[in-house]
């Protein structure tokens, strides 16, 4: 691409960037709500965690790879979705599961969503904060999601990484997900920890992700 991010940025310096006008080339050809809706891709990991009646902490860790699993592919992709009209829904009706999610606001960006599976409810949104930061773009997760065991009345809170895009000035543009994630289950009280590693100038731990389950008494 001929174009640079960093000559449509640099004057934004300071600005909330929801508001900054962007070239389509920027975009993927797909909505942020079908992007979002691509957490189904990964439902039968769910399917195997509910069928883990025994072992608590067994169940978590694979909710924490369900949750991980919808970030797969973001250091693949450079490019941003199109941002919905206020309003807008988007829905996915399966066998096994149903998602619909709304754009709630305008300015500043946020949908909300909901994942429907046998034996859990997941809620939540895209909450951000954002802003550019010397030759990179941060992106801070705000708040939490909610996954609801509807079997066993069990509530898992899941706090989303953070994501960055670096070398808007110059070198090769991509996208990174970082920062420590918890999974905890508020009810059984017991939480996954992952850590997210940054990538950086050695690629010794690039993309790598370390987790552990920690029960009541850890």
């Amino acid at each position: 691409m001929s174009y640079s991010v960093w000559a449509i940025l640099k004057g934004s310096i300071g600005k909330d960037l929801t508001k900054v006008t962007m070239p389509i080339w920027l975009n993927e050809p797909i909505s942020m709500l079908q992007k979002i809706g691509e957490v189904t891709k990964n439902t039968s990991i769910m399917d195997r965690a509910m069928q883990e009646r025994n072992d608590d902490c067994r169940r978590l860790a694979l909710i924490s790879i369900f949750f991980l699993s919808q970030y797969a592919e973001v250091y693949l992709r450079q490019r941003k979705p199109f941002n919905p009209i206020l309003g807008e829904t988007y829905e996915i009706i399966q066998p096994n599961h149903r998602f619909i999610c709304e754009q709630v606001s305008h300015h500043p960006p946020v949908t909300a969503f909901e994942l429907e599976g046998p034996g859990y409810t997941l809620q939540g949104d895209t909450v951000v904060n954002g802003g550019l930061r010397g030759a990179s773009l941060e992106f801070v997760s705000v708040g939490v999601n909610h996954l609801k065991l509807t079997d066993t009345d069990e509530v898992i809170l899941c706090k989303r990484p953070n994501t960055s895009a670096h070398n808007l000035i110059f070198g090769t543009l991509y996208v990174d997900v970082h920062g420590t994630c918890e999974i905890t289950n508020v009810t059984k009280n017991i939480k996954c920890v992952l850590d997210i590693s940054r990538v950086g100038w050695s690629s010794t731990n690039n993309y790598k992700v370390e987790g552990k389950v920690l029960d009541a008494n850890q």
